[in-house]
Formats: structure tokens, C-alpha cells, sequence
């Protein structure tokens, strides 16, 4: 039986929402190019914004979760 992986986001629902927004704010516009500073000093300033929303704590959670499942489906 072939069990997909599927992420609880529950511990981790207001970093979500911080990441969502600094994406819909910093991130889209450096994509369309309307951004003040050159692109690099805007994914730095963006890169910096994201580690301030909780990327780093997401990105825990996700590996926290995906190892015991990867570690499951190899036994």
C-alpha cells in the first residue's frame, strides 16, 4: 500500500501566514521588476525578511515530519 506524505501545518500556521505575507509583499514585486533597489539587494532584503517570518522554523517542522515517514517507508 503506497502511503502519500501529507504535512500538518498545525504548529506552524502563523509562520505560514508571515512567509505568505512577505511573499505577496516583497517577493512579487522583485519577480515584475518594480522594485527600488538593484534585484540582488532585494533578495537579500527579502531572503533576511523571511528568515525574521519563521522560514527556518517551517522548514524544522517539514524535516521533522518527512524523516520519520521517509524512515517508515523504507522498512
Amino acid at each position: 500500500m503506497v502511503q502519500d506524505f501529507i504535512f500538518d501545518d498545525s504548529k506552524i500556521k502563523n509562520e505560514l501566514a508571515a512567509i505568505s505575507n512577505v511573499t505577496e509583499q516583497y517577493l512579487k514585486p522583485l519577480v515584475y521588476g518594480i522594485v527600488k533597489k538593484s534585484p540582488e539587494e532585494e533578495a537579500v532584503s527579502i531572503r533576511e525578511r523571511l528568515k525574521k517570518a519563521g522560514s527556518e522554523i517551517v522548514i524544522a517542522e517539514m524535516q521533522s515530519q518527512i524523516d520519520p515517514f521517509l524512515a517508515a517507508k523504507t522498512k
